[in-house]
């Protein structure tokens, strides 16, 4: 389940801690939703609460909702997000309370009883359908007021839910605005791109049988996208296996950032990579190398020190993973790596990042050519953090093909072992801290950063090779 929000108090995390899980849902009805009013402090909470030792998520979502509104929900719910939220335990029987809260997509099939609590009846619960603006600005009017009362907590909570349903609502029928917002984009038609992982809005828009790709973000970001779009048209100019960069602006009403990108023909490279012999996918590969250090030509306008942002980085993940509560297997091998590679270095180069380089995020045109796309996590890194995914992702899929990306970034050179040394630590801090962004996703995200972790250690022989075991050159191929 994806996580919408983190709520943290300044806690100790060594101390007592109480956990608890809970569920609440969602019940939307044309432009309302089932809400609690409690009258006592005029706000807002969304109807539900914590699971019992006996019960089943399913189970305690029917139960407190009946109990707090009176009515029964049918077996077609849905996940939306959870909150989780790390605070001092205001009964002060523990140190800390600590509470997931998850949230469902909700439909009524019949009336029920209402059955509150002694509490519940005190602060005067009582369910009502209402705007979800209505809800928020009655909610925002109490904890101007009030922030760490049991009560001000749990509407925070519930704020961010209604707020990020709210969202959800006005981008969904944003698209009907999109011709009067981008004049440029007049008489086209929009088609919602689901697929990927990013916040952005994205369409496929088709004027006069031309396909475009749109992106839309935050107007606050468009000083960090125009710098990334710049760059891309540097490449465009440099080389056709790049997405084209063609229009970025703000829309009219300055809510977004719109770009618009060539939509590129083809399959993507993850899903057909398999269907090449093993040289064309080395020489794939080999192309992707060359695309990377041409990418990586390109320095930043302004000095920045990529050491101290690593240092900051990874100072923040720690807290992040402590935070987390998830004893994740080996990690103080991991750690081990990681603390003895900075130890030892300290200088750091700063480069144009794709940021997400792996055949997710390539194209195989229609004449078997590759395509680089999709630079919404680009940034100025340090340019052997490319490697990352790589190193994960295409591995899983085709030795063959990062084995000629590497080979391809080094035009057909030996391989340094400052290179293995330093791509092995930043996967490692892939590794190490993959855990915080899993967990934001469900138990099969860490299922799968498990697996992951349990090939890398042993590509790398649990940190005994710096070059990892399946680089071996069994054969040579032609590169073009």
């Amino acid at each position: 389940m994806k996580q919408i929000a983190v709520i943290r108090q300044e806690i100790d995390l060594n101390g007592s801690n109480l956990y608890r899980e809970a569920v609440r849902g969602l019940i939307l009805e044309d432009d309302k939703i089932l809400l609690i009013k409690v009258k006592k402090y005029n706000v807002y909470h969304i109807p539900g609460g914590g699971i019992e030792s006996d019960e089943s998520m399913g189970q305690a979502l029917k139960r407190e909702i009946e109990e707090e509104t009176g009515y029964i929900i049918d077996d077609h719910y849905q996940e939306y997000g959870y909150i989780a939220e790390y605070k001092k335990d205001f009964k002060k029987e523990y140190d800390n309370f600590i509470q997931k809260s998850y949230y469902f997509i909700c439909h009524i099939a019949k009336k029920g009883t209402v059955n509150l609590e002694l509490y519940e009846k005190e602060e005067k619960y009582e369910a009502q359908f209402v705007s979800i603006k209505e809800a928020i600005e009655a909610n925002k009017v109490y904890l101007t007021k009030e922030q760490l009362s049991p009560a001000a907590t749990a509407t925070k909570r519930d704020t961010l839910i209604l707020e990020d349903l709210l969202e959800n609502q006005f981008k969904m029928n944003y698209i009907k605005e999109l011709p009067f917002q981008i004049p440029l984009l007049q008489g086209g038609k929009f088609t919602p791109i689901t697929s990927g992982w990013s916040n952005d809005l994205k369409y496929e828009v088709v004027i006069n049988k031309e396909r475009y790709l749109l992106r839309l973000s935050n107007a606050s970001d468009y000083s960090q996208k125009e710098e990334t779009f710049l760059q891309i048209q540097r490449l465009n100019k440099l080389s056709p296996h790049f997405q084209k960069a063609l229009h970025i602006g703000i829309t009219n009403d300055k809510r977004f950032c719109y770009e618009i990108f060539s939509y590129e023909e083809g399959v993507l490279a993850s899903d057909y990579i398999k269907s090449f012999s093993p040289e064309r996918q080395y020489q794939l590969g080999y192309r992707a190398g060359e695309l990377l250090r041409l990418m990586h030509q390109l320095k930043p306008t302004k000095k920045i020190n990529s050491y101290t942002k690593i240092k900051t980085k990874l100072a923040r993940k720690e807290e992040d993973y402590q935070y987390a509560g998830y004893k994740l297997p080996y990690y103080e091998l991991m750690l081990g790596y990681i603390k003895s590679y900075l130890k030892e270095n300290n200088k750091f180069e700063t480069s144009f990042c794709h940021g997400d380089y792996h055949l997710g995020n390539m194209i195989i045109s229609p004449e078997s050519e590759l395509k680089i796309i999709d630079f919404n996590r680009a940034a100025y890194e340090d340019p052997d953090n490319d490697f990352n995914r790589m190193l994960v992702w295409s591995r899983k899929l085709s030795t063959e093909f990062v084995k000629g990306q590497i080979d391809g970034y080094f035009n057909g050179q030996v391989v340094p072992d400052t290179f293995w040394r330093k791509i092995l630590f930043y996967v490692t801090i892939d590794m190490a801290y993959g855990i915080i962004w899993a967990q934001k996703f469900g138990d099969e995200e860490i299922n799968i950063l498990l697996e992951n972790n349990e090939m890398l250690l042993k590509d790398y022989n649990f940190y005994q090779d710096i070059i990892p075991q399946w680089y071996r050159k069994e054969k040579e191929y032609v590169t073009n």
